[in-house]
């Protein structure tokens, strides 16, 4: 997957569809644009577009930024107990996104996600939103 954020697992976004799931109103989400490159920012107005569909989906919306380091493809990081609610949203998102990979977040994506215990990190495989 990426070196840049240290990647602590990952796997695909099918986790999370269980019958004891989250409501979506539950669960935070930020939304990291990971499209740019060092020292430039990302897409402009990518991270807002795939915030205004997690909002659709039904979820909180969390801190919306750059994620300050690119990343080669889409991803949907969790904090450590939040698992099932990450992989909820990469299933709810995958019209939008395809299959998105499922990983803990890192500790520069914490601090980014700001206490959202799920972030969408927007990658280059995702800019054709």
């Amino acid at each position: 997957v990426t070196g840049a954020f240290g990647l602590l697992g990952s796997d695909d976004g099918e986790a999370g569809k269980e019958e004891n799931a989250q409501p979506p109103s539950k669960i935070e989400v930020a939304v990291l644009n990971g499209t740019g490159t060092a020292g430039a920012p990302g897409i402009i107005g990518l991270a807002d577009a795939v915030a205004r569909d997690v909002k659709k989906a039904g979820y909180k919306i969390g801190n919306v930024a750059d994620s300050g380091s690119p990343v080669t493809e889409s991803l949907v990081m969790y904090e450590r107990k939040d698992r099932e609610a990450a992989g909820q949203v990469a299933a709810d998102l995958r019209k939008q996104l395809g299959k998105t990979k499922v990983a803990r977040m890192s500790p520069e994506i914490q601090e980014l996600a700001d206490g959202a215990s799920v972030a969408v990190v927007i990658g280059p495989d995702d800019t054709e939103l």
